[in-house]
């Protein structure tokens, strides 16, 4: 039997904020065809990072590893970058519990709106991409007690899928070990509940 997980971003050290530094945030527009509009710091951008929603963003550099890759179920769309912010937070000490300066109004997202538009901060990180999952097998959901199991037997052969209706982003154990090999330090893994 395939092992399967769950794709997912390493736990943050200062929880909402780092997410904020790492991801940014994310909208989409329906005049973009529904393309990710980012607002986000740079110019440091991770390899690989997790939206909200289960949105998976990549670097140029980390889609053409990812197309040589021999992985399968995935295709890539055009991120807008529509509200870049200069701040090398990535120089940060990040071992330490609270990060060394937070937004005027407290908010997370204070580092990204509190912040102009930098044209040549946007330049400077290069395209971005959507890894747009296909869905690639079933659910079922549970009530007593509230779980989510992944039907393995419904598995259609993609390395990297969407299952049901869930945000979640499953990959199988090739498709782990290659993110473990190319973006260990961006990426965790956890193992979904299974029905056989």
């Amino acid at each position: 039997m395939t092992n399967f997980y769950t794709l997912e971003e390493p736990k943050s050290p200062w929880g909402d904020y780092s997410h904020i530094l790492i991801a940014g945030m994310s909208g989409h527009s329906e005049e973009d065809g529904e393309l990710i509009q980012l607002e986000r710091t740079g110019p440091y951008v991770p390899s690989i990072s997790f939206l909200g929603a289960g949105g998976i963003v990549v670097t140029d550099a980390f889609k053409k590893l990812l197309e040589g890759s021999g992985l399968t179920g995935f295709r890539f769309r055009p991120v807008i970058k529509k509200h870049i912010v200069l701040l090398n937070w990535q120089d940060w000490d990040q071992s330490v519990d609270e990060p060394p300066e937070y937004p005027e109004g407290g908010e997370p997202e204070g580092y990204i709106l509190d912040r102009p538009h930098s044209p040549e901060t946007s330049d400077q990180m290069g395209d971005l991409w959507e890894v747009c999952l296909e869905v690639g097998a079933e659910i079922e959901r549970l009530r007593k007690p509230s779980r989510i199991l992944l039907i393995a037997s419904s598995w259609r052969g993609g390395d990297l899928f969407r299952a049901g209706d869930v945000l979640s982003n499953y990959v199988t154990q090739k498709a782990k070990r290659w993110f473990e090999r190319h973006a260990g330090e961006h990426v965790s893994f956890k193992s979904p509940l299974l029905k056989v």
